[in-house]
């Protein structure tokens, strides 16, 4: 997969924060956990471009687990 160096988005970079954020406050206020999902992949796709939806998609879905 083409992807983003592991280390560049390790715990406390601004693309983590930012994704986790987004899904937490989206989640908080009442959205579905799929559109809030969607919307952290979004947000990490803005700082990230180049990195496929697929592989985006594992990225958050790693942070956002909850024994993570």
């Amino acid at each position: 997969m083409i992807g983003i160096p592991v280390e560049l988005c390790a715990e406390g970079s601004a693309c983590r924060e930012a994704a986790t954020r987004a899904y937490s406050a989206l989640r908080a206020s009442g959205i579905i956990d799929p559109r809030a999902f969607e919307a952290a992949v979004t947000v990490y796709r803005y700082q990230h471009p180049e990195t496929q939806p697929r592989h985006a998609r594992h990225i958050v879905a790693e942070w956002l687990a909850p024994d993570a």
